[in-house]
């Protein structure tokens, strides 16, 4: 029932607000992962909280501008990664991890490969490109072995007699 909805979205989003206030005003804030990029260290266990509280949010109802969870694990993980191994390049190693990130959760691995060389990076060379390609390449191959490679929205159903409305609609909005 409508109303079920409503309740659920409404519980889970205030919770979501009260949690996200407190690890705003309580805890040690996590930065950007443009600031990650840069060398501003991540707190562990705040940027789990922060990506759990994301995906959340994201399943309550609500994924405006909470996209970003995927990113700020890689780039989390990846400072880890460098600090574990003693790995030069940690500027690159962090962007692509985060690109990454964004890669392997949308099955897009252009789509993370452009995000840390033109968003993250802005200096394009065919190292970086083939790097950041790699690791978003696998990332999404990995993903898809853990989640499957079906349809998450199946249009096959929708009328054809619809489809031109509905494409106007979308246009306009």
């Amino acid at each position: 029932p409508a109303a079920r909805r409503a309740i659920s979205v409404t519980v889970g989003l205030s919770i979501a607000g009260i949690i996200w206030y407190l690890m705003r005003h309580k805890t040690t804030a996590v930065p950007s992962v443009k600031k990650a990029v840069a060398g501003k260290r991540m707190p562990f266990w705040q940027t789990i909280a922060h990506v759990v509280l994301q995906i959340f949010i994201v399943g309550s109802g609500a994924s405006i501008g909470r996209e970003v969870a995927p990113r700020e694990l890689g780039a989390m993980l990846a400072q880890r990664f460098c600090d574990l191994f003693h790995i030069e390049g940690r500027r690159l190693v962090v962007a692509v991890a985060a690109g990454a990130g964004l890669g392997g959760v949308y099955n897009a691995p252009l789509a993370g490969m452009f995000f840390a060389v033109e968003i993250l990076l802005v200096d394009v060379t065919i190292e970086k490109v083939a790097f950041g390609l790699g690791m978003s390449a696998i990332a999404a191959f990995v993903a898809v072995a853990i989640k499957g490679h079906h349809l998450f929205y199946d249009i096959t159903a929708m009328q054809p007699e619809s489809t031109p409305t509905l494409m106007v609609f979308a246009l306009i909005c």
